[in-house]
Order: structure tokens, then C-alpha cells, then sequence
């Protein structure tokens, strides 16, 4: 599986040497975490602060930042000192985590390092709703870590979940109804069907009732009983692995009817029993 690949939009005031130096840290920091970044001062073309006064120029830029937010998960601001450009980029991405994607991640560092007492309050709700305000580059580094560690773990989670469904590859068979001009009902019981719970890693235990009236097939008993087996090591729902066993088997035999009641093993003093049924309108 492709690692995702998390990139940061890198965006602060560029009038001043001391913030310019603070947002080549943030880039830094950012980078030797395992993270790519965009950055205007960098990116756009903007090469001095004579460049940002050249309205043609800030024009470009602005396009270009509005593309590079399209591209990135996420935005760090640098939020000491005072620029236009850096407040249209901050609501920009508020947007974008508000309304668009509800994932894009907004970071602030605010360092106080021009001597600023407090931050503005409509900035501080930006980032109370859509992210976090950290105080140094110190603490944006030990969130960049811990944040990165999340993702590793998801990414981790996720392929051993792709992995066990890889796996998950043994079919079920079918035989011809010997009687299908007629309807009976076959049912099917076992109290041998495990998984995993994904929440505690711990075995979950079913008692499986099955009961269908079939139309033209059969389930195949040897090949539906391999297939239960494969649910074993993995990690499902109760919820979820009731409606997989009755969705594949309606799937598959295209019966009259088909009615399936899982009772999962008891969790915490509370029993849960899955219940469905479909029957075939005349």
C-alpha cells in the first residue's frame, strides 16, 4: 500500500527577517518529521519584500497558494506579526476545514517573538475549532511527532485490515436445487464462527442460524463452512459481520426468502443478537 503522503501549506508574514527565519525552521521541523511542505516564500517566486509590493505580484501568489491549499492536507501558520496576505490565506483555509474537508489540519505557532501580548481573537477561534495554537518550535515539533505516529498507526491498521481481506479469497459454491419447482425451507446452525473484535483485539464468539427458502441453488455446506473458518483473525463489527454473511449469500443464491440471526458472545453484561430478513416479492 502507497503511504500517504502528508503535506503541509507553510504560510506567515514575509516583511520581516526575524518571522522569515522562523518559517524556514517551521519548514524544517516540518520536513525532518516525515512531512512535505508548500510554501509561498518559497513556491510562489517571492524572492523580497519588494515583491510584495507589487500588486500583479501578490495577485500570482495568491493564485498559486489557492492551488497549493487544493494539494495539501493541512496549513502551519506563523502567527506573529501582522499581513494581509497571511490573514487571507488563514481564512482560506478555515474554509476549506470547515466546509470542504473535514480532516485539513490547522496548526498555529505563536512565539510572541515582536513582542505581540495577545493573538486576536477571531485567530484563536480558527484554530480552537479547526486545529491547535502551539507557543514555540519546540512544541510544534513534539506535535508534528505525535501527529505523525497517529498517521503511522492508521496506515498500519489499514494495511493489515487490505492484507486480511487479500486473504479473505476463499469462495463460496453453490449446487442445483433438485426441487426447485417447490418451496422448503433449509437451515443451517453452528455455534463455531469466530473474529476479532477490532476494538479490543480480543475473539468474539457467534451462534449462526441461517434458515432460506432457495430458488434455483444451494449453498455448498464444505465450501460455506471454509468460508466461516476465514473469519477468524479477522477484525469485525458484530454488526458487520452479520450483514457480510447475509448480504454474500443473498448475493449468491438469490433465494425466496433468507433470514439470518447472529447471537455474539456476551460483552460486559450485554448480549448482542443480529437480526435480517429478505423474502423475494411475488
Amino acid at each position: 500500500m502507497e503511504k500517504r503522503k502528508f503535506k503541509f501549506f507553510i504560510a506567515g508574514p514575509l516583511k520581516f527577517e526575524s518571522t522569515r527565519f522562523y518559517l524556514d525552521r517551521i519548514e524544517e521541523i516540518a520536513r525532518k518529521n516525515g512531512f512535505q511542505t508548500w510554501s509561498p516564500y518559497r513556491d510562489a517566486g517571492i524572492l523580497s519584500g519588494e515583491d510584495l509590493k507589487n500588486p500583479q505580484k501578490i495577485k500570482e501568489v495568491l493564485e498559486k497558494d489557492i492551488i497549493a491549499f487544493d494539494e495539501c492536507n493541512g496549513a502551519i501558520f506563523l502567527l506573529d506579526g501582522e499581513h494581509i496576505g497571511t490573514i487571507f490565506e488563514l481564512g482560506y483555509a478555515y474554509y476549506i476545514a470547515r466546509n470542504k474537508r473535514k480532516d485539513f489540519l490547522l496548526i498555529g505557532v505563536f512565539s510572541n517573538i515582536r513582542g505581540k501580548e495577545a493573538l486576536d481573537s477571531m485567530v484563536k477561534f480558527c484554530f480552537e475549532e479547526k486545529g491547535v495554537i502551539v507557543n514555540s518550535l519546540s512544541e510544534l515539533e513534539n506535535f508534528l511527532i505525535k501527529f505523525k505516529k497517529t498517521i503511522d498507526d492508521c496506515e498500519a491498521e489499514i494495511k493489515e485490515v487490505n492484507e486480511r481481506r487479500e486473504k479473505f479469497n476463499l469462495p463460496l459454491k453453490v449446487i442445483e436445487n433438485e426441487f426447485k419447482g417447490r418451496d422448503y425451507q433449509v437451515e443451517l446452525y453452528t455455534d463455531e464462527l469466530t473474529a476479532i473484535c477490532p476494538f479490543t483485539g480480543l475473539p468474539d464468539y457467534y451462534k449462526l442460524r441461517l434458515i432460506y427458502v432457495p430458488n434455483e441453488k444451494l449453498i455448498e455446506l464444505k465450501s460455506f463452512k471454509l468460508y466461516l473458518v476465514q473469519f477468524k483473525d479477522l477484525k469485525i463489527t458484530h454488526e458487520a459481520i452479520g450483514n457480510r454473511i447475509f448480504e454474500d449469500l443473498l448475493d449468491l443464491l438469490k433465494p425466496k426468502s433468507l433470514k439470518i440471526e447472529l447471537e455474539a458472545n456476551v460483552r460486559g453484561g450485554i448480549k448482542t443478537i443480529i437480526k435480517r430478513e429478505y423474502k423475494k416479492e411475488d
